[in-house]
């Protein structure tokens, strides 16, 4: 189904972003895809005193689905990551994070990409998530994941 014309920049992925101190989160649409391994490693500036409007990060983030920073206790039920183009990025980047469950989530991803990138995440969990298997990790400094 085509995206509607009027969507401002549908390469970008979902954001969930706060100041360290604010813990809250924000949302723009998802991506086309196209991403390469370079912008996949790009961190993101920080600024707490603006909301996280996807722009403000630059013209691309270093996930093609959802790019989670700063926030606590996410829940992400029942969600599919499709790419009309395919991205080198990870479908999921999932930064400075406590409490992140992820039940049957799906994402398209092309051989040589992660489906995670984790960095500094406690309390994540994994589940009914093919191919995926099922995975508790309390503390990660640093992980990509198939």
């Amino acid at each position: 189904m085509p995206r509607p014309t009027s969507l401002p920049r549908p390469s970008t992925p979902i954001v969930i972003e706060c100041g360290p101190a604010e813990r809250g989160g924000g949302t723009t649409d998802p991506t086309d895809g196209g991403g390469s391994k370079e912008s996949a490693v790009l961190q993101p500036a920080e600024d707490e005193n603006k909301y996280p409007e996807p722009t403000m990060f630059g013209p691309v983030l270093p996930s093609h689905g959802f790019f989670i920073r700063h926030a606590r206790n996410i829940h992400l039920n029942n969600v599919e990551v499709v790419c009309i183009k395919e991205d080198a990025r990870p479908a999921f980047v999932v930064q400075d994070v406590r409490g992140a469950d992820f039940f049957r989530v799906k994402a398209q991803r092309p051989p040589d990409a992660s489906t995670f990138a984790l960095k500094n995440v406690a309390d994540f969990s994994l589940t009914q998530s093919r191919p995926l298997p099922d995975t508790v990790l309390e503390n990660v400094v640093e992980r990509s994941s198939d």
